[in-house]
């Protein structure tokens, strides 16, 4: 019982009425927080740039692998164009960022058909340019049944989005083997 006298008494959160913070604490507190979520959300809306630019330029590289491996497996020429429509390629221009369709040209007669079409990729969000340079028309490529390209020229598709110089690049070369990489040539 000795042992209990020497230690101070409990305080009771009514009786000194020292319960929560100050008004100055929670300024500071506050402060704080602001301060770290200024630092925070740019890099963060950097960080959810840079990741939509990657899945765009993974979708597209799978879509050219796709078309060259149905190319091989049905004998085909298999084309990959701009999207005009959902059911019609467009006849010039450079930017991918419209959509593709990819279609086996199973009647050979290098016109899209509605019943050739493999699969429609709508236009890019956030306002990105896919442009693609390379051979003089870049709004139309053709993988032949051996895998490359109908065109001997290699292709360079560049996607950016707008107010960041860092963006990605897929190449396409001759042999059809699609690679992507990140870039900071942006403007």
């Amino acid at each position: 019982m000795t042992a209990n006298r020497l230690s101070p008494p409990r305080c009771s959160c009514m009786q000194n009425r020292q319960c929560g913070f100050s008004l100055i604490e929670l300024m500071v507190t506050i402060g704080v927080l602001a301060i770290m979520l200024l630092i925070a959300i740019p890099a963060f809306s950097d960080f959810i740039t840079s990741n939509r630019l990657t899945a765009q330029v993974n979708e597209l590289l799978g879509d050219l692998r796709m078309a060259r491996n149905e190319a091989a497996s049905r004998s085909r020429s298999v084309r990959v164009c701009i999207a005009a429509s959902s059911t019609s390629c467009a006849t010039s221009g450079s930017d991918w960022a419209a959509g593709r369709i990819i279609w086996a040209d199973t009647n050979g007669n290098a016109a899209l058909d509605a019943n050739e079409i493999i699969k429609y990729v709508p236009a890019l969000e956030g306002s990105v340019t896919f442009v693609a340079s390379g051979p003089a028309n870049t709004y139309t490529l053709s993988f032949v049944p051996q895998g490359n390209l109908a065109v001997a020229s290699a292709w360079t598709f560049t996607l950016c989005a707008p107010g960041s110089t860092t963006g990605r690049e897929l190449a396409l070369p001759i042999s059809g083997r699609p690679a992507a990489k990140k870039i900071t040539t942006c403007s």
